[in-house]
């Protein structure tokens, strides 16, 4: 089964590796069971692990579990605010492939749960994208 231990913080390349692995050790005890799921639904699975305690917004680094006030915490539907989100969002992605994903993390969790829930869904995919870039794992 796959490790969960905690995440130390690490640069993108030592991050994509652990991934990769973590993925490959996935695949054996899924087909052990004789389980069949398509390749990236294993990856998001493996990604969510091992990041499990790190992206859960209670523990994303914000203040002690402090409520945060209503204007903080659901993105709306006005358009100006999702393109401010998206911008956020691509921010914390591109330092997390700069800097690693620990950081990215801590910063999204000093904001908003929806940010954090967000960078954990755009993470998943960016490093998915990583791995099959670095020819570590073959998109399906």
């Amino acid at each position: 089964m796959v490790e969960l231990n905690q995440t130390k913080e690490q640069n993108p390349e030592a991050e994509i590796q652990e991934l990769s692995r973590l993925l490959e050790e996935k695949k054996k005890a899924l087909l052990e069971r004789g389980e069949t799921k398509e390749h990236k639904e294993i990856f998001q699975e493996v990604f969510s692990e091992k990041y499990k305690e790190a992206l859960s917004p209670s523990s994303g680094g914000g203040a002690s579990g402090a409520v945060s006030q209503p204007s903080r915490t659901k993105p709306s539907d006005d358009p100006q605010h999702k393109i401010m989100h998206e911008r956020q969002l691509q921010i914390l992605v591109d330092f997390s492939m700069m800097h690693g994903l620990m950081g990215a993390v801590a910063k999204a969790g000093r904001e908003t749960p929806w940010l954090l829930d967000a960078l954990h869904d755009r993470l998943a995919d960016e490093y998915y994208q990583k791995l099959v870039q670095a020819k570590e794992i073959k998109a399906l």
